[in-house]
């Protein structure tokens, strides 16, 4: 058997000798045993180290690596990812900011409100007491056993042999003719309604008369200005009331029965039933057919049937004041007689007047009651 030259094998650095030797050995034995060797050995190849470099200098080198890379992954990630955060909870911040600031602006303005809808109601009742208290009205014919009139006991009023004649019973006793009176008491009681209003109008010249309406707590004073804004928040004495005054229509002729249709307005302040409240009560059967409005004013006492009450909006010409000819009114009346909750056989013809109420009705925006009353007697 021929002999193979041996290579020599070259020795590894840093390994045990026992260990370099054993390889070695072995490694000889397959060649010298091998005649057809199928294929040629791999050449010995020198790994490279260092002494100083350690497995423990390898790990801690790769652990090193690791944490490096990992800090390099999250400082990159903050980059790219924890900056835009920041900048939406900025504008996060500033739009919530906001919205605090507009909701606490409509909380501060809502509570400010409601403290003068509260003072409102609470002083206009006080106002329009005082000045119900101090005037003297009369209701014809209708009177308790105190000679107050039920609803208003404040008010002086006459009874039993001294009762109010209606204006019929007025000019059939010789009164409407210039005659002499036989009724001094019914003078007095309208001289003593005039002076209440000249009073009034010393407090302010708007001041147009009074109403009172039947089985209500409608009691007010009316005023008419120079529009159909300021007594929607003022009072009769120019107070600045949130409930407002009842007012009539700014083109209101001076005497009442110069208009064909007379258009009184008032809020609806269902707390404590004031200033038109009392209309909806006319939505009642009982009360529509059964109660009568008085109008006083300094020319007389001006007594009212209702006739027609229904709800409606405010685009609805109800409240319309101007009528080109008497025949434009008359069919007017016709419609808003129509338009009534409950049946009315009132007509109109020549010469007959009505009032008309317009108050919210606390609804819808637009929403609105209309009451209609017909001029039935006239007291002077």
């Amino acid at each position: 058997m021929s002999k193979k030259k041996k290579k020599k094998a070259l020795p590894i650095q840093d390994e045990p000798a026992e260990e370099t030797a054993s390889v070695t050995e072995t490694v000889h034995e397959i060649h010298e045993t091998d005649d057809d060797p199928i294929m040629m050995p791999a050449p010995d190849v020198e790994i490279p180290r260092s002494k100083d470099f350690t497995q423990e200098d390898f790990t801690q080198s790769v652990d090193t690596i690791t944490r490096e890379e990992l800090m390099a992954k999250k400082a990159a990630a903050s980059d790219t990812e924890s900056t835009p955060p920041k900048k939406r909870s900025k504008a996060a911040n500033i739009l919530q900011l906001a919205l605090l600031g507009i909701f606490g602006s409509i909380l501060v303005v809502s509570l400010i409100m409601l403290g003068q809808n509260i003072w409102g109601k609470i002083e206009g009742g006080k106002i329009y007491d005082d000045a119900s208290e101090n005037f003297n009205l009369f209701i014809p014919g209708q009177t308790n056993a105190s000679g107050a009139y039920p609803w208003n006991n404040t008010l002086a009023c006459l009874s039993g042999d001294a009762a109010l004649q209606s204006l019929f019973d007025r000019i059939n006793s010789g009164r409407g003719d210039g005659g002499a009176s036989n009724n001094t008491g019914y003078d007095q009681q309208l001289e003593q309604m005039r002076a209440s209003l000249t009073s009034l109008r010393e407090i302010n010249s708007d001041v147009y008369g009074w109403i009172f309406v039947e089985n209500t707590k409608i009691n007010y004073p009316i005023l008419r200005g120079t529009d159909n804004d300021y007594y929607l928040d003022h009072s009769y004495n120019h107070n600045y009331l949130p409930i407002g005054s009842i007012f009539l229509d700014f083109t209101t002729k001076d005497l009442i029965t110069d208009n064909y249709n007379a258009v009184l307005y008032g809020h609806n302040v269902a707390a404590g039933s004031m200033m038109f409240h009392d209309v909806t009560k006319f939505l009642n059967e009982d009360t529509f057919y059964n109660s009568k409005i008085y109008i006083y004013t300094m020319d007389g006492v001006y007594i009212y049937q209702p006739v027609s009450i229904y709800q409606t909006t405010a685009d609805y010409q109800y409240f319309r004041t101007e009528f080109g000819t008497e025949a434009s009114f008359l069919e007017f009346a016709k419609e808003v007689v129509s338009n009534s909750k409950f049946p009315s056989d009132a007509t109109f013809s020549s010469g007959d007047t009505m009032i008309t109420f317009s108050t919210c009705t606390n609804g819808a925006p637009d929403g609105r009651y209309a009451l209609h009353a017909k001029l039935v007697e006239t007291v002077s």
